[in-house]
């Protein structure tokens, strides 16, 4: 019995993986994909962007040789090329985060926000603790771009990077601005690609005011708070409490 199929009405006992074994990997009914398949139109969309840069690449590869050939200047072709190289890296890794998260016993639920109603997109527990709610603006031109956002804090949760309270977002204390930083580096990829390569913390903190609060300190004392999280829920469950705090990996403290 999956022990989220009540959760995730819309898809029958026998959907694995929402019918499509081939991008994701259900272990134990325990990782959902999303019912209206927007992980696949993004996975989609990364195609086509990467085939889009592969050809200008490929258009640039040959310019500058003729450039160069005639004793030119190829400096500005060489940056939008080492640009374009970055941006296809950056989506290769997206592809492998995704399907890391597929390979993951936490389960993700994609939800849908409407950019009327929302001016940001998020990442929620449920009050259970079993589910991490990938919340995205599914509407407007940028929603590939908030959906990768978002995507990208799932995996640094699932990576252990951050700890996150049950019915809440993610611990204070253990989410770093760099971590947006990340993020809107790979949303800039599908929305404003000027911005990929530029983003900063002063980027990140114009976007809002909620930003200015993030934490930006060295990864040790992030890690030493982690444990210190770790061990609390080690001790609460040992006590039978449940914990307010969650995090990946506190078993192997």
């Amino acid at each position: 019995m999956d022990r989220f199929s009540e959760a995730f009405y819309p898809l029958s006992n026998y959907q694995y993986t929402s019918n499509n074994p081939i991008f994701f990997t259900d272990i134990n009914g325990d990782y959902f994909v999303d019912p209206k398949g927007h992980i696949e139109s993004l996975i989609q969309k990364t195609g086509e962007k990467q085939s889009k840069f592969g050809k200008r690449i490929n258009e640039l590869d040959n310019e500058i040789k003729e450039i160069e050939s005639n004793g030119g200047d190829s400096s500005k072709l060489k940056s939008e090329h080492k640009k374009l190289l970055s941006a296809q890296a950056e989506l290769s890794t997206m592809l492998k985060e995704i399907e890391k998260l597929g390979e993951s016993p936490q389960a993700y639920k994609i939800n849908e926000l409407s950019s009327q109603e929302n001016h940001y997109g998020s990442l929620t527990m449920s009050d259970d603790g079993k589910t991490v709610n990938v919340n995205f603006l599914a509407t407007g031109s940028n929603r590939f771009g908030n959906l990768a956002h978002e995507l990208k804090h799932a995996f640094q949760y699932n990576s252990g990077d951050f700890s996150m309270i049950r019915g809440g977002g993610a611990t204070r204390n253990t989410f770093d601005i760099k971590f947006e930083i990340e993020a809107f580096t790979r949303e800039s990829i599908f929305n404003d690609f000027n911005n990929f390569g530029l983003i900063n913390s002063q980027f990140v903190k114009n976007k809002a005011a909620h930003y200015d609060r993030l934490i930006s300190a060295p990864d040790e004392q992030r890690i030493h708070t982690l444990n210190k999280i770790k061990l609390k829920i080690s001790e609460s469950n040992r006590s039978k409490i449940t914990p307010k705090e969650v995090v990946i990996g506190w078993e192997k403290l």
